[in-house]
Formats: C-alpha cells, structure tokens, sequence
C-alpha cells in the first residue's frame, strides 16, 4: 500500500490506512447455495460491470439501514422490496457514472493529503497518538483487504473534492442577492379570526349514530388474526451444536501444517525517487526519475552504501532519516506487486534495479530475512476447531435446507414429519395481525405468505423461506 512499508518501522510510525469501512459481507441468498457460481453483472456502466454480488451487498446494507431508521414501520411502508431493489441499483450505477466522471475530469488526491487523512481517525488513535497495533487490529477484525481499501479510499476523496469544487465554484448574482436580502428581512400585518366550536354543543340522535356505523362497517371491523406453526433452521444453531474433539483438531494440525506457518517476513530498505501526483500524466518526469533513480545505482555500484544514499536522496521522508528501513514487510504488505515480488528475489544485503510504482521509482535492498515458523498447535486450536464446525455447520445447513424444501411439498399440510427427521421443534406464535412486526412477522415476506389463500383458508405448508443468510 502506498503507506504499508512504513508501518513496522518503529513506534513512530505516522502512516495509517484512514477510516473504518464496516462491510456487510451478505451472501446472495441461499440459491446460491444450490445454483452455478460466477459473478452475473446486475448493471452496466461503459465497460464497467457492476455485478450480482456487489449489488446484493448494498442492498442487504440500505435494507438494513432502513430497517434500523424506519422500526415497524418498515414492512407497512416496503411491502415490495423491489421498490428498494431499484433504488439501490439506480444509486450504484449513478455512482460509478459520477466515480467515471471525476476520473475523466483529472481529479487526483495526492500521498500526503491521503496520509494527512489517515493521521486524524480517531479510532486508531491511542493517547493522542496513532497506534498502528490498534489499527491492524481493527482492519483484521472487518477482514479488509488492505489494498482494495486504501483503493476505495482514495475514490471517496477523490469524489468529496469533486464536490468541493462544484460547490466552491457556485455564486450568486447580485439581483438574486438583493432579491434575497429583501425576502429575508421582510415582515407582514395579518389578522385572523378564531371560531370555536364545542363539541359539547353538537347533539347526534341515536339514528344518525345507527346510520354512520352501517355506513362504515369496515371501521368496525376487528382484524384478521392468525396463528402459525413453524419450524425454522439456522447456521449459527448448528454450528453451536457441532463439537469438534481435540484429536481431530490435531489431526487437522498435523495433516495440514503449511496452513498453520507464520509468514515470511523480509526486513528492507528502500530509496523512494518520487513523482508528483499532478505530474503522473507527464513522460518527462518519470524520465528525469528514473534518470535518477539511475544515477543512484552508479553510486552503489561504486561502493556507497545503501544507508547513505537512502539518508541523502529518498524522498521518504519518514524512512529517510533512518537510513531507508521499512522494517519487516510480509507477503501482501506492499501496495506495488512488482515491488513485493522483487524484493522476496533478492539475497541478504542485494538491491534491486530502479522499480516503477504508482509513486514513482523505486530501489530497494533486502536487509534481514525471518524463515517461517511452525505455529504452536495451542496457539491455532481455537481457529482450528471454529473453522471446522463452520464448515460442516454449512453442509449441514445446505442439506437439511435442500431436504426441507422437498419435504414441505410432499407433506403439504404438516410439518410433523419435516421436524421429526431433523430434530427441529415445531415452533407455534401468538395471535398476529397482516400488522403485526414481532416475531417472524418483522419479516415482510412471512407475513405476507402467512395471508395467502394457501396458508389462511387451505391450512397448507408455506414453501421454503430465507429469513436471513443461512436461516430458514
């Protein structure tokens, strides 16, 4: 990343990925459970695919807002989520229409504005300070990907001066000024009569009583009520009934042990010839680096060493002062591939040729190596056995929801058989209403099924229902 190669340096360390993105990693549904794989484009933009996946995500994302913002009232205002299915792909492809725009148009956010950014989230910072430690953790725990991260992070701000510019470039003319000042500072006389009217002095006979309630029965009426009989299968349940021993769990170990090394880590230095975001687009400047960059390797040939070149020429500022050390960098650090893959070439104490990245050219030496380790089977049994049980908690899952979906239809009006053959307890609700927002009613489409002709008057089974991913 562009600020990776710095981050195991010291305590000192200032560059950070900035922000905490939380991603809602929702699947498809479950027939992707049972359908082909692939990834269907949803939309198109240009040559830009905007696919099923991508699509499902953000909607399982805006659904849940709406959901958190709107409470009950949700299903009462979206009994058709297709409805919110269309908003979320018109916003996406309206997105990547402006993401393509603010390309086109040149708009570029330099290092040291993103680095400036990433200093100043507060939730990596500790004691006032920046703690990297904290900021891995947190990464680590959303399971982001630190380069598609910092990538969508440098789209976003990419996107805010876009709209910074449009907005600092508006005026107003003077008539509008004026016309605004004289609205604005305007007052008005009016009067007013107030009429009213004592619903103590209004007599309505008995008759008139009578006739409005024939007339509007349909107010009168008590609501359809129903009860229902379900059962229901969950991932999560399953997997807290799985029990994985201690001997298979070694044995995953044992079978297994290249899973289960820490990474190689390389220890390097590096001389950073850098060009200038704004000049990226201009040929001379990459030359007058790598000319540079050129004249460096003549120095080092020449007996200089790495330490003082890095001191006197890298435009890394931070890394500079120490001579070039990056610290140790692992497989998936580095922003620049071509970087990450020439370094793990190189012997102790042998330096690359001049590398082109996105920041410019490049040189960098191999200084240490750490071999990999085999990690202590104590340390990795608890991801062990929870990798495990989530694994045959998703085949059993996939099995008993297969199954099922079979079974509703050959017992069509009970679900006894269905229950027994997989140990599920037939589950009943209280009294509900087409209204009603508890239970598995907060779920539109089983309060809409639960009032079909099918379940209501012929006391048929529903067919197969996802509630959630990986609920049925």
């Amino acid at each position: 990343m562009l600020i990776e190669i710095r981050d195991r340096a010291s305590s000192l360390v200032a560059y950070v990925i900035i922000g905490l993105l939380i991603l809602s990693f929702a699947l498809w549904g479950i027939q992707e459970y049972f359908g082909a794989g692939g990834a269907p484009a949803a939309a198109a933009v240009n040559d830009v695919e905007i696919t099923v996946p991508e699509f499902s995500n953000r909607f399982q994302q805006y659904r849940q807002q709406l959901r958190s913002n709107l409470g009950r009232t949700y299903e009462q205002q979206f009994p058709d989520e297709s409805v919110i299915k269309q908003q979320v792909i018109e916003g996406m492809v309206d997105m990547e229409i402006l993401r393509q725009e603010v390309t086109e148009a040149g708009f570029r956010i330099s290092d040291t504005s993103l680095v400036q950014k990433i200093q100043q989230v507060p939730q990596f910072r500790k004691d006032g300070k920046f703690d990297p430690e904290l900021y891995t953790r947190l990464l680590q725990a959303q399971r982001y990907d630190k380069a598609r991260f910092e990538a969508e992070l440098r789209e976003q701000e990419k996107l805010e001066q876009f709209e910074l510019s449009l907005a600092s470039s508006s005026f107003m003319t003077q008539a509008d000024l004026q016309r605004f000042q004289q609205l604005s500072e305007q007052s008005r006389d009016f009067s007013y009569a107030l009429v009213q009217i004592s619903p103590d002095s209004i007599e309505v006979s008995d008759q008139e009583v009578d006739d409005y309630y024939k007339e509007n029965e349909v107010q009168f009426q008590t609501p359809e009520l129903v009860r229902l009989a379900y059962i229901e299968v969950a991932e999560e349940t399953l997997f807290d009934q799985i029990r994985v021993d201690e001997d298979e769990a070694l044995s995953i170990y044992q079978e297994q042990p290249e899973r289960f090394m820490t990474s190689e880590l390389r220890k390097a230095r590096h001389v950073l010839i850098r060009v200038p975001e704004q000049a990226a687009g201009n040929p001379a400047e990459w030359d007058r680096a790598r000319e540079r960059a050129t004249e460096y390797i003549r120095q080092l040939e020449a007996g200089t060493s790495f330490e003082k070149i890095a001191r006197l020429y890298s435009q890394d500022t931070l890394s500079a002062g120490k001579g070039g050390d990056i610290g140790f960098i692992a497989p998936g650090d580095l922003a620049s591939d071509t970087l990450e893959r020439v370094l793990f070439r190189l012997d102790v104490e042998e330096y690359s040729r001049p590398i082109r990245t996105d920041q410019g050219f490049q040189i960098v030496q191999l200084v240490e190596v750490q071999e990999p380790e085999q990690q202590p089977f104590a340390e990795v049994r608890e991801n062990i056995v929870n990798e495990r049980k989530g694994k045959l908690a998703q085949t059993r899952f996939i099995e008993i929801a297969d199954e099922l979906a079979n079974l509703v239809v050959e017992q069509p009006d009970d679900l006894t058989e269905a229950a027994e053959t997989f140990g599920l307890e037939i589950q009943e609700t209280g009294w509900l209403t087409s209204s009603s927002t508890t239970g598995i009613f907060t779920d539109s489409r089983v309060r809409l099924t639960a009032f079909t002709p099918e379940i209501l008057e012929e006391g048929l089974n529903s067919e197969l229902m996802e509630i959630a991913d990986g609920h049925v």
